[in-house]
């Protein structure tokens, strides 16, 4: 089926007409749209015009009807039409909603491609497009609806949820489909099968007589490889080892020059060493000697301390003494001051206390006489409640009298009370049986009317029918004729073998094709390998030129460096005899001389030096850097051309390694295509037989082309009369199918009939017995009644007298209950009055002890104090008190403040004394050991030591010249030591006797030997490894067979055992089998999505879903330990499997996606865009609803649904025309 084009109008909540044309250029070249819901805009609306189109209702989700109003606009019509392709025939499905007075009007048609009437009855409009997709609309929905959410379910929760979701899944149309999906897994794994068969047979394995051979000869070059690797290692070694020894005595030679000038330098400077040594003995003394002096000072500074100290520790003792006396008489005048406090705040205290009662009985008095107001109060209004109540219980008794005379005279009881309204309803059963007898008089005449008709119709379908039957006999002489002439033109063949037979050859048609892509693939490599080839040889040739270049460059280098180093030297010492020129030309006589160190005569010549030196080392350095940037630049041209040759190198390894891939590839798919003869021939003769091989193939598939053509032509007539023998039969089984109807409907007819007059007697009958109830009940209140209006008449008169009697007994029960509740509250009350009396009389008597309490205390405190309060005589008392503990404070603070004082001074004269002490003792010592260290370093007395000391610039310039001889004796006579122990080492090692230029030739020879036995060997390994390959692959696809010849037989199986009728209706056989199914098609779509994974089922649990990651090796995980990333794609694989698996029944070319799908996971959704892909790939149109407007970018072609404003829809391929 293919969806040509979709118009809707009015249909809610989008006014206007809509038209989209799915078969224009726009959607043809994306392939994909996606359909954008903002603001609450719903695109599912486009599901719900195409169902209603072809199926009258609007689309089905999760099983509840979507909800829509048919009506934006409630006066416009609303429409929705679709047009299709179905067989190759076009078609045109509408459906139309008028409103009317009662609500609105439908309508339905159904147009061919030649806009004839197929069919517009309301009824049949659904069922024949149904018969012409061969679906149900739930089958329909399934086909074009993908979501995730339907799919989800079926990864957890327990086995009968997962069976509820599987069937949901399904469905009826799928559960009924299961044998043709059965059949059709099982052919697949057949051919499958067979593939795997035939390429097991294709394979070449070599036999163990020339594995051996080829294992043998790999041994020996080995050997031969080591051989030659050690040879090339000796040579290598022996040169490197000549090499060396020659630069190592070079080395020495310009070493035992350097040696002869250190010499004279140490010579000279031994001259001043004595003047250095003294400088340096005084100078290390030079600390202590500072340290005394300063301990000198600091003795007599302490002494003069100790003095002042002793002093004031007198003047503060005295002052202690005066201080303290005075301390004791303010102690003594606060012990009086205490105790006179002490008794006059007891007296204090105990006033208070006396008036504190006395006020506690005052408060008592005044709550008594406020209590007893109140209570007085309680008792009056007590007594005017008690009148009141006796009042009331008078006016309800007479109440009460009244009452019961009321319910005497209206005469009722409670049967009245309880079963009138029950008679009421017998009442109205009564009538209910009168209508009940009218409609069973009604449908009596109806029902034979529609006798007669039926009658009428029987004898006209049967004079049909016979018709019909003679139609069918002549048709089935003719497609018999037409039979037998195409069995005669195929002969033992059939068309499954001549069609199976084509696909043979399409596929070995493709096979050929993607071999001559490989094999042009394979000479585009063989170029390359070449051309590299020549380059490293090249290379190589240029690498060995650069290496004798680049050891010239360091010879060079190095002999220009020892160069600059002597002249180095030279302009040192020519610097050293400017320096001290003016010395030498004002030396006195006996003094040595400051450059030779020689005692002699002054004189006033100076030394002449033939060459300036600066000018030579100038040169000298120039000559090193031009040598330097020579082999730089060797270095980097040897470097790039030994980068190029290993790049080279390997480079032509990985071409080597591709053209063996590409053989081995071409040769496996020549074996699987049957193509003999690569094997023996060269890879560039392999072009023209496969050529040959392709056009061979495409002639023969020509001929089985023209062949099954040829039979389609001869089946084409015969098909043509078969349709119209199955329009005929058709026919008949309708017409068969009317007659047995219209028989059947006269003998229900009759039976309705009979049952209407049965109907009617027992009405009859039931009246009667209802009437006679109803008069034996009036009889018993003195009521005659003749008929059923008499009855109701006299209902009236009873409901009157039943509603008296329930009014008036409530009233006397609720009379009743307030006279018990009014005589409680009396007797309540008049109990209240006596414990009032009783209170009031105990609260006088109360009060009157309280008032003479109180005069009998204040009596007493009054001879405590007199006139005064308690508060001003204890105040009094504490003035006293706390002006001598002020003078006692400050007493004490005094005495404290001097003995502190004198603590201080005596802790300060003790320490002084010690330091001074220590000083004395230290001073002794450092000046004992200080003269010890004079006499050790030479020096009879400070003075001499004084008079030793150099200016500081003296001696830097003496200890750096004796640093420089050291440092550079030390280094001269190391490297000397060094390159005698290593020239010695070498010397002793005699690596060989041949000269230099004859072990390169030897080395180069064995070079280019070693590369044939490599390469030789590296095409043996390969060969013997492509073998054990072949062997290893032999055995996993043997493996793989097996398992794809178990899995035909168990899918054959399956379906000999769904062929059963009585497994179809076995729901614990079907699910299971329904369950595997939707996996083999699901596992397909996995291993496009991602690779890595696959689908499994528990074995323990048919119907649990496992899944399997293939490149972890671990076991397999159910939905609770799947990760949000695994989830989706098993759910996504789970949907396309499902699309897949309904494509094999019917086919649809246009797929919606439901927004479930749409992740904002990027991993998520490069799967859904792959899954699209694919979709694309098989040739069907995608939609994708999402409220996600970065699709937007994502697909070229759009429909946005926008509810911002006003209602619309908008995008690419929508033509609108709004109202």
């Amino acid at each position: 089926m293919k969806i040509l084009s979709l118009r809707f109008e009015n249909l809610f909540p989008f006014s206007g007409s809509y038209s989209m044309n799915f078969d224009s250029e726009d959607f043809s070249q994306s392939k994909t749209f996606s359909i954008l819901e903002k603001q609450g805009g719903s695109g599912k609306i486009i599901l719900d015009a195409i169902s209603l189109s072809l199926f009258g209702k609007t689309f089905f989700e999760e099983g509840k009807t979507s909800e829509i109003s048919f009506f934006s606009d409630k006066t416009s019509p609303a429409t929705a039409e679709l047009s299709f392709t179905c067989s190759g025939v076009n078609y045109k499905v509408s459906w139309k909603a008028v409103p009317s007075a009662g609500g609105y009007s439908i309508y339905r048609e159904l147009r061919n491609e030649n806009n004839e009437i197929v069919d517009d009855n309301l009824q049949t409009v659904s069922d024949s497009v149904s018969s012409l997709l061969e679906l149900t609309p739930e089958a329909f929905n399934k086909l074009v609806f993908l979501d995730l959410k339907n799919f989800s379910p079926l990864l957890g929760g327990d086995r009968v949820a997962r069976e509820n979701a599987l069937s949901k899944v399904f469905g009826q149309f799928g559960l009924n489909n299961l044998p043709v999906l059965a059949k059709e897994i099982a052919k697949q794994k057949r051919i499958a099968a067979d593939v795997s068969r035939r390429m097991l047979n294709a394979f070449e394995i070599l036999p163990p007589e020339k594995e051996n051979q080829l294992t043998s000869q790999l041994a020996n070059l080995k050997q031969s490889i080591m051989v030659l690797k050690s040879s090339i290692n000796d040579n290598t070694q022996a040169i490197s080892w000549l090499q060396k020894l020659d630069s190592l005595r070079e080395e020495l030679q310009r070493l035992l020059k350097e040696e002869s000038l250190l010499k004279a330098d140490i010579a000279r400077f031994d001259i001043k060493k004595p003047v250095l040594e003294k400088a340096v003995r005084a100078e290390n003394l030079t600390s202590e000697f500072i340290a005394v002096k300063n301990l000198r000072e600091l003795v007599s500074k302490q002494k003069k301390a100790y003095e002042e100290v002793k002093t004031k520790v007198s003047h503060c003792s005295e002052r202690v003494k005066n201080a303290r006396q005075n301390f004791q008489e303010k102690e003594k005048l606060l012990r009086n001051a205490e105790a006179i406090y002490n008794s006059k705040h007891a007296i204090a205290q105990k006033a208070w206390e006396l008036g504190q009662q006395g006020a506690q009985y005052q408060s008592l008095a005044e709550k008594g006489r406020t209590l007893l107001t109140d209570e007085t109060e309680k008792l009056k209004n007590a007594l005017s409640a008690l009148a009141s109540f006796k009042e009331s219980l008078a006016l309800e008794k007479n109440k009460q009298q009244q009452l019961i005379k009321k319910i005497s005279d209206c005469g009722g009881d409670e049967k009245l009370k309880s079963e009138l309204f029950d008679y009421q309803n017998k009442i109205e059963v009564f009538d209910s049986y009168s209508l009940e007898k009218e409609e069973v008089a009604k449908a009596q005449k109806s029902y034979q009317r529609e006798l007669e008709k039926a009658r009428l119709d029987m004898q006209e379908n049967e004079s049909l029918l016979a018709s019909l039957k003679k139609e069918e006999l002549v048709l089935q002489g003719d497609i018999a004729a037409k039979n037998r002439h195409i069995s005669k033109g195929l002969g033992n063949l059939t068309e499954d073998t001549l069609i199976q037979d084509l696909q043979v050859y399409d596929k070995k048609l493709e096979g050929l094709n993607s071999l001559e892509i490989l094999n042009e693939e394979l000479i585009d490599h063989f170029e390359k390998l070449n051309a590299e080839k020549e380059t490293l040889n090249k290379n190589t040739y240029e690498s060995k030129v650069a290496s004798v270049i680049l050891n010239g460059s360091i010879q060079t280098y190095k002999d220009k460096q020892a160069i600059v180093a002597d002249s180095e030297t030279i302009l040192l010492f020519q610097q050293k005899v400017k320096i001290l020129e003016p010395q030498r030309k004002e030396l006195e006589n006996g003094k040595p001389c400051p450059l030779c160190g020689a005692i002699h005569h002054p004189y006033a010549s100076s030394i002449p030096f033939p060459f300036n030196a600066e000018e030579k080392l100038k040169e000298a350095k120039e000559e090193a850097r031009k040598a330097a940037l020579s082999l730089a630049e060797a270095q980097d041209k040897y470097d790039t051309l030994s980068k190029a040759i290993e790049n080279s190198g390997l480079l032509i390894q990985q071409l080597n390694a591709s053209v063996e891939d590409l053989k081995s590839c071409i040769l496996g798919l020549s074996s699987q295509l049957e193509l003999n003869g690569l094997k023996e021939k060269k890879p560039i003769t392999w072009t023209q037989i496969i050529k040959q091989k392709k056009t061979f193939i495409a002639n023969k598939r020509e001929d089985f082309s023209n062949k099954i053509e040829q039979i389609q032509s001869f089946k084409q007539a015969g098909s043509e009369l078969l349709i119209k023998l199955e329009k005929v039969q058709a026919s008949i089984k309708e017409l068969t199918a009317r007659t047995e109807k219209g028989k059947m409907d006269i003998i229900n007819i009759s039976n309705l009939l009979q049952q209407k007059n049965v109907r009617e007697s027992l009405l009859t009958s039931k009246q009667e017995e209802l009437f006679k109830e109803l008069e034996r009940f009036y009889l018993r209140f003195g009521i005659k009644v003749s008929s059923i209006a008499s009855i109701k008449q006299q209902f009236i008169i009873l409901v009157k007298r039943r509603e008296t009697y329930v009014d008036s007994t409530n009233d006397l029960q609720i009379v009743d209950a307030k006279i018990e509740e009014i005589s409680l509250s009396q007797q309540e009350c008049q109990n209240e009055i006596n414990t009032l009396k009783n209170k009031i009389s105990s609260i006088e008597t109360e009060i009157a002890r309280h008032d003479s309490e109180e005069k009998k205390l204040l009596k007493e405190k009054q001879d405590l104090l007199g006139n005064s309060t308690s508060q001003d005589f204890e105040a009094s008392a504490r003035e006293e008190l706390e002006q001598v503990q002020l003078a006692y404070r400050e007493a004490e603070e005094l005495f404290n403040q001097r003995e502190d004082e004198l603590q201080f001074e005596e802790s300060n004269g003790l320490t002084t004394e010690k330091v001074y002490q220590d000083l004395v003792k230290a001073i002794e010592k450092k000046q004992a050991e200080f003269e010890t260290k004079l006499k050790e370093a030479g020096f009879v007395s400070e003075a001499q030591f004084t008079a030793s000391k150099i200016t500081a610039q003296q001696k830097e310039e003496l200890q750096k010249q004796s640093d420089e001889l050291a440092v550079r004796s030390q280094a001269l006579y190391g490297r000397k030591d060094a390159l005698t122990q290593e020239i010695d080492s070498l010397s002793t090692q005699n690596l060989t006797s041949q000269s230099l230029p004859k072990l390169r030739e030897n080395l180069e020879k064995n070079e280019s030997e070693l590369q044939v036995s490599l390469l030789r060997e590296s095409e043996i390994s390969e060969e013997i490894e492509h073998n054990l390959y072949t062997k290893q692959r032999y055995e996993r696809e043997s493996q793989e067979q097996r398992k794809r010849e178990d899995e035909s037989l168990r899918w054959d199986d399956f379906s000999l055992l769904l062929a059963s009728p009585a497994n179809n209706q076995n729901h614990s056989f079907l699910y299971p089998i329904a369950f595997d199914i939707l996996l083999d098609f699901s596992n397909k779509q996995l291993a496009f999505l991602n690779p890595r994974y696959s689908l499994s089922i528990d074995r323990s649990d048919p119907l649990k879903l496992l899944l399997v990651d293939e490149y972890k090796r671990e076991k397999p995980v159910s939905f609770e330990k799947m990760t949000s990333e695994e989830t989706y794609l098993v759910s996504l694989s789970l949907s396309l499997g499902f699309t897949q698996m309904i494509g094999q029944l019917r086919n649809a070319d246009l797929v919606f996606i439901g927004k479930s799908a749409i992740s904002s996971d990027v991993r998520n959704q490069q799967y859904l865009l792959a899954a699209v892909s694919k979709l694309n790939q098989q040739g069907k149109m995608v939609g994708m609803f999402s409220e996600d407007f970065s699709l937007k970018t994502a697909e070229p072609l759009s429909i946005e649904f926008d509810l911002n404003s006003i209602h619309q829809i908008k995008g690419a391929g929508i033509r609108t025309n709004l109202t």
